[in-house]
């Protein structure tokens, strides 16, 4: 489930969690014609939900690709691939790659 920056703020102003929000600089249009900028960010769309409750135990409530733009020191900015809310209300910030070398489905 994809959740829009302003979605995810509503659902934490009512659990008591402080906002995100969407920094300049945002990331550039999705090279995808599904709106993925990778094969593996769109399998891990698919399947990171059923992948996270087979390794943890902890269903995920709600998933959202990109939300937001995090300012780092020296000015550099970093867009996490997803934050998934779990069950336990613990937030998860999910980075996918891919690795054709190892082998790796990429998550």
């Amino acid at each position: 489930m994809k959740l829009s920056t302003t979605a995810y703020n509503r659902l934490a102003a009512k659990r008591g969690l402080p906002p995100l929000k969407s920094l300049p600089g945002a990331r550039p249009q999705a090279r995808r014609p599904d709106g993925f900028d990778s094969l593996t960010e769109a399998r891990w769309a698919k399947e990171g939900t059923l992948q996270l409750l087979a390794f943890t135990d902890i269903r995920v409530k709600l998933q959202s690709y990109h939300p937001f733009v995090l300012a780092l020191p020296g000015g550099i900015q970093y867009t996490p691939d997803f934050i998934c809310l779990m069950s336990n209300d613990e937030h998860w910030l999910i980075e996918v790659k891919g690795s054709y070398k190892l082998g790796s489905n990429g998550y």
